[in-house]
């Protein structure tokens, strides 16, 4: 939990839970695996349908990262995340990623 320092949108508090997991299949190959809450509260209410309502907005992540180690100080990663972001005045919205990138490490 802590105090937001995201004024500019009048969030208020902020609490978020996460969690990671990491596997390697072996020493080039790498799995990871994250998963994530947040709920914000805001100070400014808001008009919906003639009504003020004290703004809420939930979001729930996960993402997904394979990375593979080609060389030393060369590798190779790709990713997914998901993310799912609900607000009680009606701005929900999904989002998927995808990235591939190559990492060099000197």
């Amino acid at each position: 939990m802590q105090l937001a320092a995201d004024t500019a949108q009048n969030a208020r508090l902020v609490n978020m839970i996460t969690s990671s997991a990491q596997y390697s299949a072996t020493d080039r190959l790498r799995f990871a695996l994250l998963v994530s809450y947040r709920n914000e509260d805001f100070i400014r209410d808001e008009e919906v349908n003639g009504v003020l309502v004290s703004r809420e907005t939930e979001q729930l992540h996960g993402r997904l990262r394979c990375d593979y180690r080609l060389l030393k100080w060369l590798g190779v990663y790709g990713e997914v995340w998901q993310e799912n972001t609900r607000n009680n005045v009606g701005y929900d919205y999904k989002e998927t990623r995808a990235t591939l990138g190559m990492r060099a490490v000197y």
